[in-house]
């Protein structure tokens, strides 16, 4: 009998993402894990085997989003697929409740057309996703499996009290719901001994890097300075303060520093560009081609945070697979969440310093043009082959 699977995440088509009128850069990789990880299963499963999707994506509250309602659209990716994210009224502190409703109203419609095996694989992990796959178990006998790319309660820890305090009720919530599912894919083995789960009930997969989303190594792009960059989120426990600092620090070579993204550090960051015009912010970028584009363009990429944040040993940054995948020489800190085997393709900062990222990017910036090259591509390759879309799902659907 054919098996039908079911997407239960905030997946979502290009389209529609491009047209959100409030992004930011969390949904922005969760967006990229998503589609990386739909797209791999899409080439492996066989036959009559299919994949549909319900997605739920939250949309900050009106009136941040200038709609007190987000609208329901359907489409499919395949041509065979059905997909769909969910419409909801989107009222502060109690939109939560409305998506639920829609999510397991979606869900329950889902369910009256499919009689074959079901495997439902949620994305993200919260008590309405839980509640709906439990449902389907229920009705139809599923197997449930849970791909956790961090953990939602440590997430967003500078959330008022509100959020906070709901954020602690939803995951004594889950951990109870977590008794009905199958298998749990993570992104960093640390989850494992968090959640209690035994060994035989997980397996670790970092997330994906999607191939099509590679650029040619060499743009033809004349420039003299080194250029360094920083993507992501700009924000004090991503180690920016650290960075701005140690790049001052930079005299003996011509050096340019580039960052994208925005957060709570950008006065800091324009303070420190009124006086360095060697310090580029381009701030967040729409499209995601851009960000891609200007990684390509740079010499080498940076990737800091606070290692002792309570966030940092339960995540796996998706940011090392793009700056792999560049073929440019990588700097960062060893966050508890990348495994060792990452760092053979790396230069490591030893500690979130700015002298020691000024060590690291001065270790980087000393090697000659082939022996950037050649790291380089020793890092794309191992990316292309060990982490691609195709390969991580298939250890996912063999887990299954």
């Amino acid at each position: 009998m054919a098996v039908k699977y079911l997407w239960l995440g905030s997946y979502q088509s290009d389209e529609q993402f491009q047209k959100m009128l409030a992004r930011n850069i969390g949904q922005a990789s969760g967006f990229a894990s998503q589609k990386g990880i739909v797209k791999g299963i899409d080439q492996i499963i066989q036959g009559s085997d299919t994949m549909d999707s319900i997605g739920v994506v939250s949309y900050p509250p009106y009136p941040v989003y200038p709609k007190k309602k987000v609208e329901r659209e359907e489409w499919s990716r395949t041509g065979k697929s059905k997909d769909v994210t969910v419409g909801y009224i989107n009222i502060k502190y109690i939109t939560y409740f409305f998506r639920r409703i829609a999510l397991m109203r979606e869900v329950r419609e889902w369910c009256k057309k499919k009689t074959d095996d079901v495997v439902v694989i949620i994305y993200e992990p919260s008590v309405a996703k839980l509640e709906a796959a439990n449902y389907l178990k229920r009705k139809m006998n599923a197997k449930i499996f849970v791909i956790i790319p961090d953990i939602p309660e440590l997430v967003n820890l500078g959330a008022n009290k509100i959020i906070k305090t709901g954020k602690k009720i939803a995951a004594r919530k889950m951990k109870s719901q977590f008794k009905n599912v199958d298998g749990f894919i993570l992104y960093s083995a640390c989850m494992a001994d968090y959640y209690g789960f035994s060994r035989n009930q997980w397996i670790m997969v970092e997330g994906v890097y999607d191939p099509s989303e590679v650029r040619e190594q060499d743009i033809e792009d004349q420039h003299t300075a080194i250029r360094l960059i920083y993507c992501g989120a700009l924000d004090e426990f991503r180690g920016i303060p650290q960075l701005l600092q140690a790049f001052s620090e930079l005299k003996d070579k011509e050096y340019e520093l580039w960052l994208t993204g925005a957060g709570r550090s950008d006065n800091l960051i324009r303070e420190y560009a009124q006086k360095d015009p060697r310090i580029h912010h381009f701030g967040y970028l729409d499209k995601r081609d851009d960000v891609l584009d200007l990684q390509q363009r740079a010499d080498i990429l940076i990737h800091t945070r606070d290692v002792t944040s309570p966030a940092a040993a339960y995540c796996f940054p998706s940011k090392v697979f793009e700056y792999l995948a560049t073929g440019k020489p990588v700097i960062s800190v060893k966050v508890p969440g990348i495994p060792d085997e990452y760092f053979k393709y790396m230069i490591p900062i030893n500690t979130l310093t700015s002298e020691d990222i000024k060590k690291s990017i001065e270790i980087a910036s000393s090697l000659d043009k082939k022996e950037m090259k050649d790291k380089g591509l020793e890092a794309r390759k191992f990316i292309l082959e060990k982490k691609c879309s195709r390969v991580q799902a298939e250890k996912i659907i063999s887990f299954i």
